[in-house]
């Protein structure tokens, strides 16, 4: 229960400074962006002969499950979401914004913690290479510790303000807020490494 309301809280708190702080024509940008995303994942997962079994799109995020894939073709299908959303780029001069949104939700999704696309990838690959998934779970932490030590390098030595730490704690917090979301039970994700 604790867990859901952790989930609830931090989401609500990303959404409503989506709201206040982005205007309209950005929100819907990002919106188109994330579709293309998914898209760029269903069509891959068609492509690969996969079946999806399950696909959601809200504003909390999206879910994808596909069945009948490989972990190689999973790899090429976790890679098509990202690369869908950096194809965004040539129209930069027709739909800025699009472009923009497009490529910041693909860096995004390419950060390796799980559930993200970046953490999907990492623990498909580390599979491949007899891993486990407690080194998935240390690169994971490894990578938050990084990015919020970068936001206090930004905010504290280079001097340019609360923005860099505001940003990495957010990009943190989304992310273990996914990771916690994904955790429920009707929201599962497909478990790689368990």
């Amino acid at each position: 229960m604790l867990r859901r309301e952790i989930v609830s809280g931090s989401t609500a708190v990303y959404l409503a400074l989506l709201v206040l702080l982005c205007p309209l024509r950005w929100l819907i940008a990002g919106g188109v962006a994330a579709v293309v995303h998914e898209l760029g994942h269903s069509l891959a997962v068609r492509c690969c002969g996969g079946k999806l079994s399950g696909f959601r799109l809200s504003i909390f995020g999206a879910y994808l499950n596909a069945a009948h894939l490989s972990t190689v073709q999973e790899i090429l299908c976790i890679l098509a979401g990202p690369l869908s959303g950096l194809v965004l780029l040539v129209f930069v001069r027709i739909f800025p914004r699009l472009a923009i949104c497009g490529a910041l939700q693909s860096l995004y999704n390419l950060l390796p913690i799980y559930p993200l696309d970046g953490g999907r990838l990492l623990r498909c690959s580390f599979l491949l290479m007899g891993v486990t998934e407690r080194t998935c779970r240390r690169v994971e932490s490894g990578v938050s510790i990084l990015l919020i030590l970068v936001g206090i390098y930004g905010t504290v030595i280079l001097g340019v303000g609360g923005l860099p730490l505001l940003a990495a704690v957010l990009l943190v917090l989304k992310a273990h807020g996914e990771k916690l979301l994904a955790m429920r039970g009707h929201l599962r994700y497909n478990n790689i490494i368990e």
